[in-house]
């Protein structure tokens, strides 16, 4: 007599869901609708959407999924493990269900094309081999590199990290480093499969989800990558409570997957108001790594760099005087430059320009080659920049705010009687600052400080400057530990300028 097929897949699969628990029955095998019969071979199929997943299961489900086909089909159904990429599946694991029910599967899933796996709805806009490196991004861009390398062997070991988590303001090269990460790996790794997606972009995802039901693919896509880039990651802070959710499941489920992450954010960890307790967790399991704002050194690296592109050089004294000057974020470096190009193009501004027709030049346009550029020039840069109204001075609440912020301090510790090496700098900080960009007295800050004597305001602001003289690394818990007095002290300057 025929054997009775009806029904049997999701019968077995009801078995395998009660054994493992609907949470990791629905992560790993996608829900009952990967499970069919194939009456014609005596076979019942299991088609999971990543090689990871049947390589998962035939090491930890094998034996659930045996016993539930031995009860029942007994010995007449065999076992199959697919893997599906789109819609076409390759045979992942097969063996009899009663003969063999803890056998071993064997994977066989070659890789698929860039095309199937990667967005590539994405147009990598930048490479890492074009960031310009410096003491205020050295730590994430070797991060960087190290996360984009080839899998295999060698990405397992000891030193490796599976996340990693970039931080700093705005325009200070995080997409760059991201988008760097993705094209990188993906040229290491043929046929990988990258996602690349900002914060508002997997928000919009997750509400199609929920308003089509079409929760397999959006899963797929972002718990089976092999690796998965979140920029600003923050703006899902700003959203329900369920997508935040749906974010951490994903990254959990990536991580079970050894899914390589890249995550960015305008915050650390541990600032992303509104996020789990759980949720940072994830985000700090791997490297943190912050930029900030860049140096002297890098500020003249960028300019020559940013320069070349489009295809300006200078003279020294304008080149140290167009770094003096731009001393913001590598956007705002960018703008200036942008400016000073067309300023420089402009006729009458080319009296020793000779023309290079063929030769790229910025965004690939042809452009002349250029007489360095002087001082001239600068000084009419500076002039299309100046304010039209002198900016105010920074309020000393403000002042302390930042200060605290860039420390982990409370306002309270710093006002209060601490001695704590990171609440004495914060103190330090606030007070010299309020002395460079106030019209406070030593006095008015004691007492904005709550002190009944400014005895203690000076000589925490002579202390700061003797590390401002020295020159050398803070050596601060919790900060970079090549930051200096100096480097400390401009960023600061940086985020009260944009206040």
């Amino acid at each position: 007599m025929p054997f009775p097929f009806d029904g049997l897949a999701s019968r077995v699969a009801s078995r395998v869901e009660s054994a493992l628990g609907e949470h990791k029955f629905a992560l790993w095998f996608g829900g009952a609708q990967g499970f069919a019969v194939d009456a014609a071979s005596a076979t019942l199929r299991v088609a999971v959407p990543h090689r990871m997943a049947a390589d998962w299961i035939a090491r930890h489900f094998q034996a659930e999924l045996a016993e539930a086909l031995k009860a029942e089909a007994g010995a007449s159904l065999r076992l199959q493990v697919n893997v599906v990429v789109g819609t076409q599946p390759s045979a992942a694991t097969a063996s009899p269900a009663a003969a063999a029910p803890a056998a071993h599967a064997r994977t066989q899933n070659p890789r698929p094309s860039r095309n199937a796996e990667t967005d590539t709805s994405v147009v990598w806009r930048h490479r890492l081999d074009t960031f310009v490196v410096g003491l205020s991004n050295d730590l994430a861009f070797a991060a960087a590199n190290r996360l984009s390398e080839k899998t295999g062997p060698a990405a397992h070991d000891g030193e490796s990290f599976q996340t990693l988590f970039i931080h700093g303001g705005c325009g200070l090269g995080k997409t760059h480093l991201l988008q760097g990460i993705c094209q990188r790996f993906a040229e290491n790794n043929p046929g990988a499969r990258v996602v690349y997606v900002t914060g508002e972009q997997f928000t919009n995802a997750y509400i199609e989800a929920v308003r089509h039901n079409t929760w397999g693919p959006f899963r797929t896509r972002f718990r089976h990558a092999d690796l998965l880039a979140i920029d600003d990651v923050h703006f899902i802070n700003a959203s329900k409570k369920n997508t935040q959710q749906e974010f951490l499941h994903c990254l959990e489920a990536a991580g079970l997957s050894h899914t390589r992450i890249a995550l960015a954010s305008d915050s650390s960890p541990k600032q992303l108001h509104g996020f789990s307790d759980k949720l940072i967790s994830l985000c700090m399991q791997g490297l943190v790594a912050e930029v900030r704002q860049p140096d002297a050194a890098t500020r003249r690296a960028l300019v020559e760099s940013l320069g070349r592109r489009r295809g300006l050089s200078f003279l020294p004294v304008a080149l140290e005087a167009l770094c003096g000057a731009c001393s913001g974020s590598v956007r705002e470096i960018e703008g200036s430059l942008t400016r000073l190009h067309a300023m420089a193009t402009m006729p009458g501004n080319l009296p020793g320009a000779t023309a290079t027709s063929g030769t790229p030049g910025w965004r690939g346009a042809t452009h002349a080659v250029l007489e360095p550029v002087g001082m001239g020039l600068v000084l009419q840069l500076a002039q299309t920049q100046a304010p039209s109204r002198p900016a105010k001075p920074p309020k000393f609440d403000v002042i302390l705010q930042v200060c605290c912020a860039r420390f982990g301090a409370a306002p309270e510790q710093v006002k209060g009687r601490s001695k704590h090496r990171l609440v004495s700098m914060a103190r330090a900080c606030a007070v010299t600052l309020a002395r460079e960009l106030t019209a406070m007295s030593y006095p008015e800050i004691a007492m904005a400080l709550g002190r009944d004597s400014h005895s203690t305001v000076i000589t925490a602001h002579q202390r700061l400057q003797k590390q401002l003289t020295a020159g050398g690394p803070l050596d601060l818990a919790g900060l970079p530990a090549d930051l200096t007095a100096a480097g400390l002290m401009d960023s600061l300057r940086q985020e009260l300028r944009g206040r």
